[in-house]
C-alpha cells in the first residue's frame, strides 16, 4: 500500500501572501485507491472530485513542525497522532491522522464535516503501512514545496527554516530529538533538567528505539530508575544459542497492511504454522525459536519482558515470576516471534501491556500461533463447557483465557 501526496501546482493572482501564492496547488492525498482528499461541492452535491485546491504551504508547514512526532517510533500512551486538519489556515484538510508506532505508520480518516464555504469531505478508512515510506513520501512533499517557494524568490519562511534545521540535524542531536518526541517534549524547547534525564538515559541504553519503546510505559521523571533496570536485564538476555532454530529458515511473513491489528496477527500466525507444517491442534514449539531467560530484578510496571533479535535468532529476559508461569512463558515467547515483522530494524525492544497497534497485533499473533481457532475447535468436539476449554487449554499450554478469546473472537463470531 502507497501513501501518496500529489500536488498540481496552479497560479493563485488573487491569493496575497506570498508563501500561500506560491505554493497554490490542486491536491490530491490517498493511500493507495482510498482517496483522504475526496470532497463534494456544497452547492452542487452532485459534483464529486478526489482533489482540493489549496495552498500546500500550511500542509507542508504543518507536518515539518511535527516531523520528529511522526518520526519517532514510539509515544506516551494517550499520544493520539498527528491530524493532518491542524494545519488549518482555513482550507479544507481532511482529518487524517497519522500515527507511528514501531516499523508502522497507523493512517486514519475520519468524517469530519467542517465549516467550509464550498466543499465538504467524504469518507472514511483506516490503513497501516510501513512508516519508513509514509515518511519518505512526506519528506518528498515539503521538499517539492520548499523548491516551489525558492523558485518564487520567497524566503524566509518558518517551514523553510523549520525544514533546514530538521535535514541538517546531526546524528547525535537527532537521537535526542526522537526520544525527546516520544515522551511529547519539543526537542528546542525542553526544560533542561528534562533534557538532562533523557542525555543520560541515552548515554547509559545507547539504542534509540529501546529507549523510546520506554516512552510506552515510563513517564520522563521515572526513566532513570527504569534505565538502571533495562541495562540490567540487557545483561540478563540468554544467549540465542539455546534456540534451536532460527526463524530466518522460514519464508517471510506478509508485509503489515490490514487497520485491523487481530486480523493481521491471526494470518501471519497461520502463516507461520503452514511454514512450520504444524497442525492446528499440535502443540506450538515455542522454546525452539525462543530462548527465554530470568531478569534479576522485576521489570517495571507494564513491561512484560526485553526482546533481543540477533542473527534471525530471538532471545527474552522477564520476571523469574513470569517464566516460572509456563502459559504465561509461552505467550510472551509467541509474542516476542512476532518481533520479526512489528520491530525488524529493531535489534532489541521492549514487549509491554500497552494498546497501541503492535500490542494487539503480537497479542492476537500469539493467541492464534499458540491454539489456533480451527484446533480449538477441532478439539472442543462441540463440547464448549469450562472443563472441556480448560482440558483443551491444558494440551495446547495456554490459559483458559486464551481458549476464551479464540472462542469469542472467531470461533462464535
Amino acid at each position: 500500500m502507497t501513501f501518496r501526496i500529489e500536488c498540481t501546482w496552479e497560479d493563485a493572482p488573487d491569493v496575497r501572501a506570498p508563501e500561500l501564492a506560491a505554493t497554490w496547488a490542486r491536491l490530491r492525498l490517498a493511500v493507495d485507491d482510498q482517496v483522504a482528499t475526496l470532497v463534494k461541492e456544497k452547492h452542487s452535491p452532485q459534483q464529486v472530485r478526489e482533489s482540493i485546491d489549496v495552498s500546500a504551504y500550511p500542509l507542508a508547514e504543518w507536518l515539518a513542525l511535527n516531523w520528529w512526532e511522526l518520526s519517532t517510533s514510539s509515544h506516551r500512551p494517550g499520544h493520539r497522532g498527528i491530524d493532518i486538519s491542524g494545519a488549518r489556515d482555513g482550507f479544507p484538510w481532511p482529518a487524517l491522522t497519522l500515527l507511528s508506532d514501531r516499523a508502522q505508520m497507523w493512517v486514519r480518516l475520519t468524517s469530519s464535516p467542517q465549516a467550509h464555504t464550498r466543499v465538504s469531505p467524504i469518507g472514511s478508512f483506516e490503513a497501516v503501512l510501513e512508516r519508513d515510506d509514509v515518511l519518505a513520501e512526506i519528506a518528498r512533499f515539503i521538499d517539492a514545496t520548499v523548491r516551489r517557494l525558492e523558485d518564487a524568490a520567497v524566503t524566509s519562511t518558518l517551514l523553510q527554516e523549520e525544514w533546514e534545521a530538521i535535514r541538517t540535524t546531526p546524528d547525535d542531536v537527532r537521537t535526542f530529538t526522537l526520544a525527546a518526541a516520544a515522551w511529547g517534549e519539543d526537542p528546542y524547547d525542553i526544560d533542561p533538567a528534562r533534557s538532562e534525564i533523557l542525555i543520560a538515559a541515552d548515554e547509559q541504553i545507547g539504542d534509540l528505539a529501546l529507549l523510546t519503546d520506554l516512552a510506552r510505559v515510563v513517564a520522563l521523571d521515572e526513566l532513570p530508575s527504569a534505565q538502571d533496570w533495562l541495562a540490567s536485564a540487557v545483561r540478563s538476555i540468554p544467549e540465542t544459542s539455546a534456540a534451536s532454530k532460527a526463524l530466518h529458515e522460514l519464508p517471510p511473513v506478509a508485509r503489515v497492511s490490514s487497520a485491523r491489528p487481530w486480523q493481521v496477527g491471526y494470518e501471519h500466525a497461520r502463516q507461520l504454522r503452514a511454514a512450520l507444517g504444524l497442525p492446528d491442534t499440535e502443540l506450538a514449539p515455542v522454546d525452539e525459536f525462543v530462548a527465554l531467560g530470568p531478569t534479576v530484578d522485576a521489570p517495571p510496571v507494564n513491561i512484560d519482558a526485553l526482546v533481543r533479535r540477533h542473527d534471525s535468532r530471538i532471545a527474552a529476559t522477564a520476571s523469574e515470576q513470569a517464566l516460572e508461569n509456563i502459559t504465561r512463558a509461552r505467550f510472551i515467547g509467541a509474542r516476542s516471534i512476532a518481533r520479526q515483522f512489528t520491530s525488524p530494524q529493531a535489534s532489541l525492544s521492549l514487549l509491554t501491556t500497552g494498546s497501541t497497534y503492535t500490542d494487539r497485533l503480537e497479542r492476537a499473533f500469539a493467541a492464534e500461533f499458540l491454539a489456533p481457532a480451527a484446533g480449538v475447535r477441532e478439539l472442543l468436539e462441540e463440547d464448549f463447557s469450562e472443563e472441556s476449554q480448560a482440558r483443551v487449554a491444558s494440551h495446547l499450554r495456554v490459559t483458559p483465557r486464551v481458549i476464551e478469546h479464540q472462542i469469542e473472537n472467531q470461533i462464535a463470531a
